[in-house]
Order: C-alpha cells, then structure tokens, then sequence
C-alpha cells in the first residue's frame, strides 16, 4: 500500500535564497522553486561594474569575471553537469568558453 504525504505549500528562507514548495497531490509530486531575491540587485550592479572599466581594482585574489546570482547557478548546474560532476580541468575549460559566450554577458562584471 502506498503512502501519501500531504505537505502543505509553503515558503522558506534562508535570506538569501527562498525556496518555495507545492505539493500536487493529483500528481502525487511536490515542486520545489528557488528563488533569490536579490538577484534583480546583483545583476543591476554587474551592468555598472561593466560601464566603468577598472572599478574593480583589489587583484589580491585573482581578477574577477563573472558574478552569477546563486539562483542562475542553479540553473546552469542544470544545464551543464560539468560543473557538477566535472574535474577542476573540466570547470575551467568550461568556464574559459563560458566566458566568451553571450549567454555570460548578465554575469560579466568587466
């Protein structure tokens, strides 16, 4: 005999991400959405960053080039599973091409 589980739809927060869960009990499935509220802010600033280049001056720890809102990287692990399963080889060669592509231009912040 099968058991259902209703869980009640619902939102959760970390603060920085929300997820949020609704149950479909015809489909016997609960779907889970992710959400990050302020994902609108880190790309507006990534825009700016690129108008004005050399705003990003502190090189101490390398030169940054992307800066990819927590809830677009989830979508991209998605997409492409190098980053997930990938060997630290595998994720910068798919990060080099990535970085060219105009799929990476919301992420560019030079």
């Amino acid at each position: 005999m099968k058991k259902h589980f209703i869980i009640p739809d619902q939102v959760q927060s970390d603060g920085v991400l929300n997820v949020e869960l609704k149950n479909v009990p015809h489909e016997d499935r609960v779907y889970r959405k992710l959400t990050q509220p302020t994902r609108n802010l880190i790309l507006n600033r990534n825009k700016e960053l690129r108008k004005n280049p050399g705003s990003i001056r502190d090189l101490s720890f390398g030169r940054q080039h992307l800066s990819i809102p927590l809830e677009d990287y989830e979508i991209l692990k998605r997409k492409y599973p190098v980053l997930v399963r990938g060997s630290n080889a595998e994720k910068t060669k798919f990060y080099k091409k990535f970085i060219l592509s105009t799929e990476s231009i919301p992420y560019r912040v030079q």
